[in-house]
């Protein structure tokens, strides 16, 4: 499940720092405002096909970098939580913020490292509290994996059974 949108990380971070981050090696970055309309649907008529198809590349290197952290976020989630959560809880929690920074994370190559590090570790540190339930999401999205806390026996169906030939 995708936690959050290409529009969320522009907001979270500024289009800007996005298309500069996401624009793939070897061209030219994106154009903040050409980023903007990729992002929102808008007209680029205004910029050449060229710049066009790399701000695509970079708008898609966006979706799977996102799509990339809500895996991650899964992984963590799926311990406490059925899965996929109801996308609009998610909306009220912070998840998509952690999913953005995870994401900008996965996008980033050597540039301002030691922020992106700093902000990448601290949520998948959240996301370890989430998981061994010293944190939680607000209000309850559906009850946790195992109930309420209390124990539950399950068993295999039964294979054979007297009376059976």
């Amino acid at each position: 499940m995708a936690y959050a949108t290409a529009q969320q990380m522009m907001v979270r971070f500024s289009a800007s720092d996005v298309a500069q981050i996401a624009t793939p090696e070897g061209s030219q970055v994106v154009d903040t405002r050409l980023m903007q309309l990729t992002v929102s649907g808008g007209n680029r008529d205004a910029w050449s096909l060229d710049e066009i198809g790399v701000a695509d590349k970079a708008l898609e290197r966006i979706q799977f970098a996102l799509e990339e952290a809500g895996v991650t976020m899964d992984s963590y989630l799926a311990i406490r939580y059925p899965l996929p959560l109801d996308a609009g809880r998610v909306s009220t929690t912070r998840l998509p913020g952690i999913c953005c920074d995870i994401a900008r994370y996965l996008l980033q190559s050597n540039q301002d490292i030691e922020v992106v590090t700093t902000r990448h570790n601290a949520a998948l540190a959240w996301l370890k509290d989430l998981s061994a339930g010293k944190a939680g999401l607000g209000e309850s999205l559906s009850t946790p994996q195992g109930g309420l806390g209390m124990a539950s026996i399950s068993s295999s169906p039964t294979v054979f059974g007297r009376g059976c030939p």
